[in-house]
């Protein structure tokens, strides 16, 4: 019984915690949503958690989403809007699941993302991503259908 009344009063917490914002406040009050979704070998994907960082110089920009024991992570190096390939030591792609890396680095791995949305003065960037990436062995991962939305980078 203490138990339950344990769990009740926890979940009264979080309603009313939920209730109490607004919808900008969730989305971090700056505009910024922290979400990036994918179908990943044609399933539904999202983030739970979102990090996004941005190194200067050289002006490198890594987004790292993470959901479901897996992560998806992109390393851009973005001027403006525009497509960019995700191939190469500089800009690539990668998927891990349980441990197993997916990346664009490894041979036959491709890729392309499309800036969308490229804000300096509020640090959020936007667009869409798709790839092929493949592990040690060579075995695929298809990402399709992925995209961000007004994810804001901290710079370091």
């Amino acid at each position: 019984m203490k138990h339950l009344k344990l769990v009740g009063g926890l979940l009264m917490m979080a309603a009313i915690l939920v209730t109490g914002c607004d919808d900008e406040s969730l989305l971090g009050g700056d505009g910024a949503n922290n979400t990036i979704t994918a179908k990943v070998n044609g399933g539904s994907w999202q983030n739970s958690s979102l990090s996004a960082t941005r190194v200067n110089p050289p002006g490198a920009i890594s987004i790292v989403g993470v959901g479901n024991s897996e992560q998806i992570a992109l390393q851009i190096s973005p001027t403006g809007v525009g497509s960019y390939p995700l191939t190469g030591a500089q800009q690539w792609a990668s998927y891990t699941k349980l441990g197993t890396q997916y990346s664009t680095k490894q041979e036959g791995g491709s890729g392309s993302v499309t800036i969308t949305k490229y804000d300096e003065t509020s640090r959020l960037i936007s667009g869409t991503f798709s790839f092929v990436a493949r592990d040690f062995s060579g075995t695929p991962v298809n990402i399709t259908e992925g995209s961000f939305v007004n994810v804001k980078w901290s710079e370091q």
